[in-house]
């Protein structure tokens, strides 16, 4: 079982989970909502319960990444007031670009140097040298996201149409998909660095590299994309609710100036239908048709 470090924890635990933190904040679009000090109390409660996690599985990445999931999901979604879809994406995306981050670096490292995985894993100051480019690039790209104001999508948690929820299972499993590929190809050279001693492999290994990194960024584009769709689809939805509701209200109008009570207590109760339900009927009949 890996030893507790406090000097690793305070120079390098902290500042990577206040960046995990900032970062699913950033993307969420929840600066006015969610007040700063938000995201440093999860960034502290993110650092204890990963470092308490890395001791407990004793640094096994796999077993650490798939923790580290479930427990940022968790605290974000109560830290930030989230809900369930909201907290599970937004902890995905942060945790693949993360990783994603992680693995480039610290893989380019171990292929421009002499230094093997028990080198680093014994002393400090070469996980400090490894570490130090993982979060400057990591921070440089939440401030760019940050100044431009990017966010995946609005979430929503009243109940949805089938298309939202549809949406969002399909970007839950396209991020799943993407981590594991992460990870996988993390540990293909990061255990494994004497087996790839000859200039071929690591040119592969770099190719490799370019690959995972390139469908990184498509998978990463495709779901702000997506995120894109599904708001422009609420919005047309919104308007559409908007026009329909003024249909009724017109509708409603001319039934009392021609004194038909028996048609507007059917209406009222037709429309108290859909609002108690949730579902607007996208079929409807001009019902304009009837009044001459």
């Amino acid at each position: 079982m890996e030893q507790f470090s406090l000097i690793n924890f305070l120079t390098m635990s902290v500042p990577e989970e206040f960046l995990l933190a900032f970062f699913a904040w950033t993307i969420l679009g929840k600066k006015d909502s969610v007040k700063f000090r938000n995201v440093i109390a999860t960034a502290l409660i993110t650092a204890i319960a990963f470092a308490s996690i890395q001791v407990l599985s004793n640094s096994n990445i796999t077993l650490m990444a798939i923790f580290n999931l479930v427990i940022f999901t968790v605290i974000i979604f109560f830290t930030y007031n989230l809900s369930l879809f909201e907290s599970l994406v937004s902890s995905l995306l942060t945790i693949v670009i993360g990783t994603l981050i992680q693995a480039v670096t610290a893989n380019v490292g171990l292929i421009i140097t002499s230094f093997s995985l028990d080198d680093i894993e014994s002393s400090r100051k070469l996980k400090l040298m490894f570490f130090i480019p993982y979060l400057v690039f990591f921070a440089v790209l939440s401030l760019v996201i940050y100044k431009l104001n990017i966010k995946v999508l609005n979430f929503k948690k009243k109940k949805s149409s089938i298309y939202y929820f549809s949406r969002i299972r399909f970007i839950v499993l396209q991020l799943t998909f993407t981590l594991l590929i992460i990870i996988l190809n993390f540990r293909l050279y990061w255990s494994n660095k004497k087996l790839f001693d000859s200039p071929n492999d690591k040119v592969l290994i770099i190719m490799n590299f370019a690959f995972v990194v390139f469908f990184t960024i498509l998978i990463v584009i495709s779901v702000f994309k997506m995120g894109k769709s599904i708001q422009a689809e609420e919005e047309r939805k919104r308007a559409y609710d908007g026009r329909e509701i003024f249909q009724n209200i017109d509708y409603l109008c001319k039934l009392m100036e021609m004194k038909e009570y028996s048609e507007v207590e059917k209406m009222l109760e037709y429309i108290k239908s859909d609002v108690d339900t949730d579902i607007i009927n996208k079929s409807r009949t001009n019902r304009d048709s009837s009044i001459k």
